[in-house]
């Protein structure tokens, strides 16, 4: 018997035969390699006022897509859906998100983003193509330099201390004439509101540290994502830039527990650029509980003087 492959199906080299009674098993079949009708819907999304009582329907495939056609017109040779083989790199891989949380070569692969993995590949931070992977699991199995955690994309209200991704932006509030998030952009939710009987969420918006709000309609939440801080306490860093300085914040020690360096403190002054320090502290501002990334005590190892930094203008050494 000849062998009818789905990759000459794809090029038009036949077409396949169908009634009301085999439209339900092509449909199913057809569907493992992700082929999608030219309207753009899923094959199992099937219109069923299609007139399946005409003898002389068939299915065919034009510009990489599924559409019906009439043997009346097709000179291409007729087959039935038993007839086609779809070999293993034919079947389609299920689309699936994965967040790094380890990462030994960040210019391919950064801690803490998202990477969306289509068809089983992945763009990486560099814009190379990773090689294709069935699932998170295989993923793992496979990079021993790199890990991930698996992330799921839910259209559902969320809750507070959730994460979201924006992916719908419309009517965006500004600040200084800057909108205060776009498309892409990841937010966490640190309270919920009613406005107008519609529901509003607020979160922190790290850059500037004022609470702003976004709808519901315009994300979807992140479940499984994990918020990787930038720094850790043990990190060597230097200071890039403005750095945002606490100089005049002594009572920090005792309200954090970090008495033991209360004495190195150095007040109404800031840390100097390109030297090298180390966090040896971090703790809440317990007086803007608003500032959400927490406040860094670093130590210059060389006079032991200790500064009370915020994240900005910190750059991690490695």
């Amino acid at each position: 018997m000849k062998k009818y492959t789905y990759k000459e199906f794809l090029k038009g080299e036949f077409s396949i035969l169908v009634s009301e009674e085999t439209i339900k098993r092509t449909l199913e079949k057809l569907s493992q390699t992700g082929l999608k009708w030219h309207s753009g819907l899923n094959l199992n999304e099937f219109i069923h006022n299609q007139n399946l009582l005409d003898r002389y329907l068939c299915l065919t495939v034009e510009n990489g897509s599924l559409v019906w056609a009439s043997i009346l017109l097709e000179c291409a040779p007729l087959i039935t859906i038993e007839q086609l083989t779809i070999e293993k790199d034919d079947l389609k891989i299920q689309d699936f998100i994965g967040q790094c949380i380890k990462s030994n070569f960040k210019q391919v692969c950064s801690v803490g983003e998202l990477y969306y993995f289509k068809n089983g590949v992945a763009t990486w931070s560099n814009g190379r193509n990773s090689c294709k992977y069935k699932s998170i699991e295989d993923f793992n199995k496979n990079n021993l330099n790199f890990k991930m955690v698996e992330i799921k994309e839910v259209k559902r209200r969320a809750k507070v201390g959730e994460y979201v991704v924006v992916i719908n932006a419309k009517k965006v509030p500004q600040t200084n004439g800057v909108d205060d998030y776009t498309n892409g952009d990841i937010l966490k939710i640190i309270e919920i509101i009613e406005e107008w009987d519609s529901y509003v969420y607020s979160y922190a918006d790290s850059s500037n540290y004022f609470k702003k709000c976004v709808n519901e309609n315009e994300y979807v939440v992140l479940e499984g994502y994990r918020e990787i801080p930038l720094f850790t306490v043990g990190d060597m860093v230097t200071i890039v830039g403005t750095a945002k300085c606490f100089d005049t914040y002594e009572e920090w020690f005792e309200e954090t527990g970090n008495l033991e360096y209360k004495s190195h403190y150095v007040i109404d002054q800031i840390p100097y650029a390109n030297r090298q320090y180390k966090i040896v502290a971090k703790g809440c501002h317990i007086q803007h509980s608003w500032y959400p990334n927490g406040v860094y005590a670093i130590q210059d190892l060389d006079t032991t003087q200790v500064f009370l930094v915020g994240d900005e203008g910190l750059k991690k050494i490695d």
